[in-house]
């Protein structure tokens, strides 16, 4: 089911998002009874409850900056992430219709956190994309209210 549900934030909604669906609620009715194995049952029903959060870093290819920006993302700690890295004239699919929106502005290299569709401002430097995730990592409000 968690595997299903990554591949529907990746892909957008569709077959993918069905079959996460399905699956939760197939072992909806067991999951107190499956001891160790509930919290990865826990971890695919916080999935489907709370929207991922799309880390997406814009930038050309071999860019120090994008690349170091890709790095920080893949080691940032935040619940439901799904990180991105988008070469110039990629599609955007699968992505948040707001966060297609901003990427639209084009520019150099960027990296934008949304939480569903609620965007943070886009990073441009390195450093502030540090503290952008940083920053995301410890807060509270991860599930847009």
């Amino acid at each position: 089911a968690r595997v299903c549900a990554r591949l529907a934030a990746h892909l957008g909604t569709g077959p993918w998002a069905e079959r996460h669906r399905a699956l939760v609620e197939a072992f909806a009715g067991a999951a107190p009874s499956m001891g160790l194995h509930a919290a990865t049952w826990l971890g695919a029903a916080d999935w489907l409850l709370h929207p991922p959060s799309h880390v997406v870093i814009t930038g050309p290819a071999g860019d120090p900056t994008a690349d170091a920006m890709h790095r920080a993302a893949l080691a940032a700690v935040i619940p439901r992430r799904v990180v991105r890295r988008l070469y110039p004239d990629e599609p955007t699919e699968g992505l948040p219709a707001e966060l297609r929106g901003m990427l639209r502005a084009g520019g150099g290299p960027r990296g934008y956190l949304c939480r569903g569709a609620q965007c943070d401002t886009p990073a441009e430097t390195a450093a502030a994309w540090q503290d952008l995730l940083r920053s995301a990592s410890r807060r509270l409000d991860l599930v847009p209210a």
